[in-house]
């Protein structure tokens, strides 16, 4: 494991303290925040349920903290378009002349694994090794080939029609081991995925004013814990008949 080079440590040194305590020395309380148990859709009342994990809460329970509903800053998104699921991104090294890309490492990954945005697997609509990809509007690329400039002008048009493949959405209601998510956002289609502060969330948690070269205060993410102080954990999970199927090793135990 490589070092961690937070702004502001203080946090973390809190939080690594806490877990020692109660993992390694006697303690009681919980030595991690919130971490998905499972989820249920319930798709005549456009609403989800998302269940964490009571036995790591060790008599916790689950808070939110206020956020800006207005513009949906749950850190909560929901995916709906099928294309662009990917549970395995990674950065390639970069090349001569570019940047590096973050591409899906997964077997079936569309357009060779291009990516673009936070798990959002897509094409590079803009064209040229170093340019900005896609934020995953849903567009899968075809194979490179001698038509690429007439492909790649396609897929420009298309991801400029179309919606983010990622919705954000509103925590509706909570109680001490589950939240309710507000699905009305996704006007009808399948939730297909769902993702809490997962990969770059800064516009989703920390405050809109925040400046480029200002840090985001940790812990701004609305999901906690009200007994022990530890945040939510960020997760990712494929949401198969109405279920979160989470990525190996974790398991999803939905039992319900």
């Amino acid at each position: 494991m490589g070092p961690i080079h937070p702004r502001i440590k203080k946090p973390v040194g809190r939080r690594l303290a806490q877990a020692a305590k109660n993992l390694f020395y006697g303690g009681a309380g919980a030595y991690a925040g919130p971490t998905l148990q499972g989820c249920s859709v319930d798709a005549s009342s456009k609403e989800m349920t998302v269940r964490f994990n009571s036995s790591l809460l060790r008599g916790g329970a689950v808070g939110i903290k206020e956020y800006d509903a207005a513009s949906v800053n749950s850190a909560m998104l929901v995916l709906v378009d099928a294309r662009f699921w990917c549970k395995n991104t990674t950065l390639t090294p970069p090349i001569a002349g570019s940047y590096s890309k973050w591409i899906c490492a997964d077997a079936t990954a569309p357009a060779w694994g291009a990516c673009g945005g936070d798990v959002q697997c897509g094409v590079d609509v803009h064209g040229g090794g170093g340019s900005r990809l896609d934020n995953g509007a849903g567009v899968t690329a075809a194979a490179p080939s001698a038509s690429s400039a007439a492909a790649t002008a396609a897929a420009t048009a298309a991801a400029a029609g179309s919606g983010s493949a990622w919705v954000a959405v509103d925590i509706k209601s909570k109680s001490a081991t589950e939240i309710t998510l507000d699905l009305t956002r996704l006007n009808g289609s399948p939730p297909l995925a769902l993702r809490y502060a997962w990969g770059d969330e800064r516009d989703s948690c920390c405050p809109s004013n925040l400046g480029p070269t200002e840090s985001c205060v940790p812990e701004s993410c609305p999901i906690w814990d009200t007994v022990s102080g530890l945040p939510g954990n960020p997760f990712l999970a494929q949401i198969v008949d109405g279920h979160c199927s989470c990525i190996a090793p974790q398991v999803c135990d939905n039992g319900d």
